[in-house]
């Protein structure tokens, strides 16, 4: 009788545990990361391109992120890095140069699809990286590699997303990211 409890006791606690995780494994934040960069061209207040003392477009290079979390997410915070590896000995070496923002590279707050206000998208960001991109990321053997970590405004639970852009001509396309909920660039 005692044995029959106890194993009752220890399935239902591992049944119990197994339902937690896939409850917490189902609760974290969801997201996404465009797969491609824009080149976008510099405008000033009245959307007139910015031009250089030769009269060539000034650029700037942006991600598009996309929470799609029903809930808010929280300490949302990212880098950017040119990744670079070759062999050394019997292994590979890699190295990584962290890229900087126009701003922060956090925020407190990024809303989800259930608080979000629909007028405005308040659930996308678009993150400008700082610089020029296309001549940072000058050797042919490098890749970027842009990460996001967020935390699940009400299960606390943590999520780190990933993404590498391993082709300048393929992932940097010249444009600028559409309003919503897409990925889509607008070329010009």
């Amino acid at each position: 009788m005692i044995l029959s409890s106890l194993f009752i006791g220890v399935v239902s606690g591992i049944i119990s545990a197994v339902i937690f995780y896939y409850i917490m494994m189902s609760v974290k934040p969801d997201i996404k990361i465009s797969s491609q960069i824009a080149k976008e061209r510099k405008v000033d207040n009245n959307e007139n391109p910015i031009l250089d003392a030769n009269g060539n477009y000034i650029y700037e290079y942006v991600i598009k992120i996309i929470n799609y979390t029903k809930s808010d997410v929280e300490d949302v915070s990212y880098q950017l890095f040119i990744m670079e590896d070759w062999f050394r000995g019997n292994g590979k070496i890699y190295t990584a140069r962290e890229l900087k923002f126009e701003k922060s590279n956090s925020m407190k707050l990024l809303v989800g699809t259930d608080t979000k206000d629909n007028t405005i998208d308040n659930n996308c960001r678009q993150i400008v990286i700082k610089g020029d991109l296309e001549k940072d990321w000058d050797k042919n053997k490098e890749w970027l590699e842009f990460q996001i970590v967020s935390y699940h405004s009400k299960s606390g639970s943590r999520k780190v997303n990933k993404i590498k852009y391993t082709d300048r001509t393929r992932h940097i396309v010249e444009g600028y990211f559409d309003t919503g909920h897409n990925f889509d660039i607008i070329t010009y």
